[in-house]
């Protein structure tokens, strides 16, 4: 697939020779290639046939894998009591990612009756062999006494390894909960943190190297996320740089699907696909991370989206409903860091502000949560505008002007006309001159413009009828 290296096909041949002989590593690297079509088709049926014969062997990489395939379902019938078995037997061979997994379905009741103290002991497990994710569910079971004692100093201990671990959620959590710090200071952090953050994404433009340095210091699933789309984005595929896609991946993937009701997302969202090079394999990893997120949607940095437009698909209205507020947003929008420099996003805003004059404010004064869908579909069209223009619908071939035919309505509806004609103008002029800076051609820039002033508002293509 795309984004595969060209040598793939000669490391599957080399990988079968060596697993029919019975290496294990082999069989579990023959597997991973069936599973994610590298090098040869995908073919789950086979790649389960040679990640078995690995764990079978005792190989704790492949008992871990091969749970993630029956928790998905994925070319096997899914089955909840296999993957606690492949799990567990990773785990007694000392896998933290493992154990810390097992924590999670044990606290939350995924595919096993919720057991807290069993969740303690594997996050125990995870946390003593330095898992900053597991210390951090440790010290929050010790701190509100979920399966242990509650033991408010044990609970700061584990909080605090994580946090010198970098993993933000536990620093903040540290400063809360101790009474020597100011009032607010956790607020503070959390303010310095996504600071840093900030400056690594602003890195995307000038220093990938000193970006990739600094998004390696975050451990949470948001800084996971920033890294696997960095690497996707900026670096050339090679089987190293894969393989970590597929392992951060892997992680967020399974995370999210514990965080949240699996079942409604697996028959919403669907099963995560494989990574396979594309876009289009990381939309769903998009949307699971985003939801499952308890503090905030993810802005995916526009720097990425720039180089990868294609990614703007996972902040595309999902469920028509409230839930689209938890989905991805775009960071190239006005208010975020890394915008794209010389758009004109306040003509093109003042322009769309203009236009509730013929819509009603439709979005704003809908009663019902659909308003929320709609409200996500507009800022998905904005974004497209921006980045990826030729995938809008094409705008009416003659010159008339957005709302043209409602204007005759009524005088009042004829003098707002000619306000949003105005506003029109002045955000088409500087879109086209864009567009233009950009490279494009005049007449290329002029119909973009065009496109673009009609596809974001409500009723502005209309035709022959009013809005």
């Amino acid at each position: 697939g795309e984004g595969v290296p060209e040598d793939a096909a000669e490391a599957v041949k080399w990988y079968r020779k060596a697993a029919e002989q019975g290496n294990v590593r082999a069989q579990h690297s023959l597997g991973t290639m069936y599973s994610n079509g590298q090098g040869v088709a995908e073919d789950d049926t086979e790649a389960v046939k040679w990640y078995r014969k690995a764990a079978e062997r005792g190989y704790p990489n492949t008992q871990y894998f091969l749970g993630l395939i029956y928790a998905n379902g994925k070319g096997v019938p899914e089955e909840a009591e296999r993957t606690i078995n492949w799990y567990r037997k990773a785990a007694e061979q000392g896998n933290a990612e493992v154990q810390y997994f097992l924590g999670l379905m044990y606290a939350n009741g995924n595919g096993v009756w919720r057991n807290e103290p069993e969740a303690a002991k594997w996050f125990r497990k995870a946390a003593e062999r330095g898992d900053a994710e597991a210390q951090y569910c440790l010290g929050g079971m010790y701190i509100h006494g979920e399966g242990v004692r509650e033991d408010v100093a044990e609970g700061v201990k584990w909080y605090s390894i994580a946090a010198e671990q970098g993993y933000p959620n536990a620093q903040v959590a540290q400063i809360k909960l101790c009474g020597s710090y100011a009032e607010g200071e956790g607020d503070d952090l959390a303010s310095s943190l996504q600071a840093q953050r900030d400056n690594a994404i602003e890195l995307l433009a000038v220093d990938l190297d000193r970006a990739e340095q600094l998004l390696r210091e975050f451990d949470d699933a948001f800084g996971r996320l920033d890294l696997l789309l960095f690497l996707h984005a900026f670096r050339s595929s090679d089987p190293e740089r894969d393989q970590e896609i597929v392992r951060l991946k892997q992680h967020l993937d399974q995370k999210a699907l514990y965080c949240n009701q699996k079942d409604f997302v697996l028959e919403t969202i669907g099963p995560p696909k494989s990574y396979d090079g594309s876009d289009e394999s990381l939309i769903s990893t998009l949307r699971l991370a985003s939801l499952s997120n308890r503090t905030g949607a993810y802005y995916i940095p526009c720097a990425i989206l720039v180089r990868r437009p294609k990614l703007l698909e996972a902040t595309e209205s999902y469920f028509g409903s409230t839930l689209d507020i938890f989905l991805p947003y775009s960071g190239c929008s006005s208010n975020q860091v890394g915008s794209v420099k010389e758009y004109p996003a306040i003509l093109v805003e003042e322009y769309l502000e203009a236009t509730h004059l013929a819509d009603g404010n439709f979005i704003a004064n809908y009663v019902g949560t659909m308003r929320y869908g709609r409200s996500r579909e507009v800022q998905f069209l904005k974004q497209l505008a921006m980045l990826s223009p030729n995938q809008l619908p094409p705008a009416p071939s003659n010159e008339a002007l957005p709302y043209g035919t409602w204007s005759y309505l009524s005088l009042s509806n004829r003098h707002s006309f000619f306000e949003i004609a105005n506003a029109y103008k002045r955000a088409h002029e500087a879109l086209t001159d864009y567009w233009i800076m950009t490279g494009r051609s005049g007449e290329e820039a002029e119909s973009i413009s065009r496109k673009a002033l009609y596809a974001i508002p409500f009723g502005a293509e209309c035709g022959e009828a009013p809005p």
